[in-house]
């Protein structure tokens, strides 16, 4: 079994976080804004890349994926791409990649 992520920030029950390499790098109030903090940071990581995807819990609104799809459209540099996918993944609203 893995070792639970530590971190000294003091979460809330429901806070939206976003990990990076078993860190947290992210805590925000929306998940959308948290999802922005983390593809903002891996960019920082990554200077060369040039698409984003985003996993979307199958669940997810589709006016939730919208705003998340133009969210991340503004806060990134105009040279990357974002792609939305809609994942099968549970328990987790967004995954990101950065290629």
């Amino acid at each position: 079994m893995e070792s639970p992520v530590e971190s000294p920030i003091h979460l809330k029950k429901h806070q939206p976080i976003a990990l990076l390499n078993g860190e947290i790098v992210a805590t925000e109030t929306s998940e959308i804004a948290t999802l922005v903090a983390l593809a903002i940071r891996m960019q920082l990581i990554r200077p060369d890349a040039e698409l984003l995807t985003v996993y979307c819990e199958k669940a997810t609104e589709e006016n939730e994926t919208q705003l998340t799809f133009e969210s991340l459209k503004e806060a990134l540099p105009r040279w990357i791409e974002v792609e939305l996918v809609i994942g099968e993944q549970e328990n987790y609203p967004f995954i990101a990649s950065l290629e």
